[in-house]
């Protein structure tokens, strides 16, 4: 089998979770664990509670400060009742290790979206968590069906990771998506998944997730436009988006020539398993010109996180349907050339 890999240190409260790769076990104490808090440095010594399969669980005398860093090391004790082994046989020991850092503890629901190209490569889907995930036999995709259009992948060949706080769950497809596929992430339930302190990943099926794949997009000689998605704006229950267009001289020579083009703003976003009807919009069609501003207001007097979640989402596939919308138009124009003028961006 394979040695456990310390994947994260969290905490909440005076709880403190210790999570690794896989399931672990043979622990009774932390006497081979090195606890320090800084600024000091003080060295703490957490109390052991428990074993919930990839974590070791601990109780903190006192909450970690908002100013403070606890930092954990490791120090392989060889065999003995302290050492963390895998749970399977035939128990491989976790190897020394040092200078991992805690962090907060983040805890919305579980499964909150997906999104294809988050990262800018079009064949990841992200799965984002509300808490630290990991697979009890370090499989992360056993249970995983991925679709296009409605046609499951082979995910044989794929592989996935965690990002550092164990969010964010990617998984390298080896298909690119074209921009304008349907992608769809299922998700059995009887893989291998757990969460902090939920426990183990319970099926979900997220439909037509935001697709942020390029592959497919009219190519073209002309420079980029730009669209910026500004920091989102949130005044008690309500989160407002908003997206700036700048245009590039040919681009507003093109949109003169063959008049306004518009991007549709309003849908349903921010679809998770916490949120299964997301939040609607009305929205309408904005015109697509340099220097516009669109906005619109997300509401979920429940949970800000949602509107957020859905605002998020809303700035993505807008600024998908803008770049759609000007890849038309490019590809519909035939006769523009720079000739010799010279387009830099500054």
């Amino acid at each position: 089998m394979t040695a456990p890999v310390i994947q994260s240190v969290q905490y909440t409260g005076t709880t403190l979770y210790i999570i690794f790769d896989r399931a672990v076990a043979n622990v009774s104490d932390l006497s081979a664990f090195t606890f320090t808090v800084t600024p000091g440095p003080s060295v703490i010594t957490p109390a052991f509670s428990s074993i919930d399969q990839n974590a070791v669980i601990g109780t903190l005398a006192v909450p970690i400060g908002a100013s403070e860093t606890l930092t954990v090391d490791y120090t392989d004790p060889g065999a003995g009742a302290t050492q963390v082994q895998e749970a399977a046989a035939p128990n491989d020991p976790v190897a020394t290790f040092a200078g991992e850092v805690a962090v907060g503890y983040y805890s919305p629901a579980v499964v909150r979206r997906a999104q294809v190209a988050a990262n800018a490569v079009n064949d990841a889907v992200t799965i984002f968590f509300g808490e630290p995930v990991s697979a009890t036999a370090g499989d992360l995709i056993d249970g995983f069906t991925i679709e296009y259009n409605d046609t499951a992948l082979d995910l044989t060949g794929a592989s996935a990771s965690l990002n550092a706080d164990q969010t964010e769950l990617t998984i390298l497809t080896g298909v690119n998506p074209l921009y304008s596929d349907t992608v769809d992430v299922i998700y059995s339930g009887t893989g291998e998944l757990y969460s902090w302190p939920t426990g183990v990943v319970a099926a979900f099926t997220l439909n037509d997730i935001d697709n942020d794949s390029t592959d497919g997009l009219p190519t073209s000689a002309y420079p980029q436009s730009f669209v910026i998605k500004k920091e989102l704006a949130i005044t008690g229950s309500v989160v407002t988006p908003c997206l700036q267009v700048i245009l590039n001289p040919v681009d507003i020579d093109i949109v003169k020539k063959y008049g306004l083009i518009t991007a549709y703003t309003g849908g349903t976003f921010g679809i998770t398993v916490g949120n299964p009807s997301g939040i609607t919009v009305v929205g309408g069609q904005e015109s697509i010109v340099d220097g516009a501003e669109i906005c619109i207001n997300f509401t979920n007097s429940t949970d800000t996180k949602y509107a957020t979640d859905a605002a998020t989402e809303w700035q993505n596939t807008v600024t998908d349907r803008i770049a759609v919308e000007l890849g038309k138009l490019r590809a519909t124009d035939q006769s523009i050339t720079l000739a010799n003028d010279t387009v830099e961006a500054v």
